[in-house]
């Protein structure tokens, strides 16, 4: 069976490519300026209010594009806005006064329901992929290709996004929102390569990383996880594991168990459904140890006598080759570690 490629909305999805353009953003950070660009498309459809309201929520809209060879791929974007139009609201300024204002208004507000002279905008962002449809099968190729003005634009169907972003026999992490997929991931991946998590304060990131160690350890119980815990919100999150795994925390600074609890971060939402006192006394039980530091400060004379050292070994050894650029520089963080 052939997968679906439009949405089941995509019949009432009368739109077409009014612009399209590679926009650019500044950002002045620490380590200097950096330039972000991406391409943005601006599309207009017949407004239908049910498509209008499913656009609110996350989508994948996939552009006409054919090609010199005749064959028709589909860019692919993120919906990212969508806004309702109408013709007479351009004249409706600040200026107008409310009196001659109310029938152009009455007529705009009725005309969502009933139908009239209005569309939506949708607006959209790159997401640097585009599909081929070979032999039925959905082919997906990292692309800058842009679209051209005038194309006819798609709601693609939740099987798309599926064959986009799912890993076959992976792991559930969650299910995507707007497209009610469950989204597997290959687990392992994400701690093999450098994976980050961004988003605003209180998205859920923490919950999102805490998820995501959990995952790995119920599938490969015997790899080792290290978490570096600033604010203090992951031996919450990892409450259970801690307890019945043997984790523990370890810290730089003494820390009296009553002060341990208290600097630990409780959801709210957690404390509603569970209870604050409860969550506190396992805590409580949460084994901490101290870590004591020692900072060696290395000057050139500490890395000459370990380069000396490893000249005498060699000699010992009987081998008269001159010292090769890395030799030492194990003993010179095992020095390190020792204080010198």
């Amino acid at each position: 069976m052939s997968p679906r490629i439009f949405d089941e909305i995509d019949s009432r999805f009368d739109a077409k490519l009014r612009a399209y353009a590679v926009e650019t953003r500044r950002a002045v950070m620490r380590e200097g300026e950096a330039v972000f660009s991406e391409g943005i498309a601006y599309i207009d459809a017949i407004f239908d209010l049910e498509v209008f309201d499913k656009l609110h929520e996350p989508s994948l809209i996939g552009i006409e594009r054919v090609l010199p060879s005749g064959e028709t791929v589909y860019v692919l974007f993120e919906t990212i806005a969508v806004r309702p139009r109408h013709y007479e609201a351009a004249s409706l300024t600040p200026e107008v006064p409310p009196v001659l204002k109310w029938n152009y208004l009455d007529r705009i507000r009725d005309s969502w329901v009933s139908g009239g002279e209005n569309w939506m905008e949708v607006v959209g962002v790159h997401t640097g992929y585009i599909l081929r449809l070979r032999g039925g099968e959905m082919v997906f190729e990292k692309s800058t290709l842009s679209p051209l003005i005038g194309s006819r634009a798609h709601v693609m169907s939740s099987d798309v996004i599926r064959a986009m972003v799912c890993v076959d026999d992976g792991v559930k992490i969650g299910v995507m929102k707007g497209f009610n997929v469950p989204l597997t991931i290959d687990i392992y991946s994400i701690y093999r390569y450098h994976t980050g998590v961004f988003g605003f304060t209180g998205t859920g990131k923490s919950n999102l990383a805490s998820l995501l160690v959990r995952k790995l350890l119920a599938k490969h119980p015997e790899i080792k996880v290290v978490v570096f815990d600033v604010a203090g919100e992951y031996a919450v999150h990892l409450l259970d594991l801690l307890l019945d795994g043997g984790g523990s925390v370890y810290t730089t600074e003494h820390l009296p168990r009553e002060r341990f609890v208290d600097s630990q971060v409780i959801p709210d939402s957690l404390a509603e459904r569970v209870g604050e006192e409860p969550l506190r006394e396992a805590l409580s039980r949460v084994e901490v140890s101290r870590v004591v530091t020692k900072k060696t400060a290395i000057t050139l004379s500490t890395i000459a006598e370990i380069l000396s050292r490893v000249v005498d070994e060699r000699r010992g050894a009987g081998d008269t080759r001159p010292p090769r650029p890395g030799d030492g520089v194990q003993q010179v963080l095992h020095g390190a570690s020792r204080g010198g």
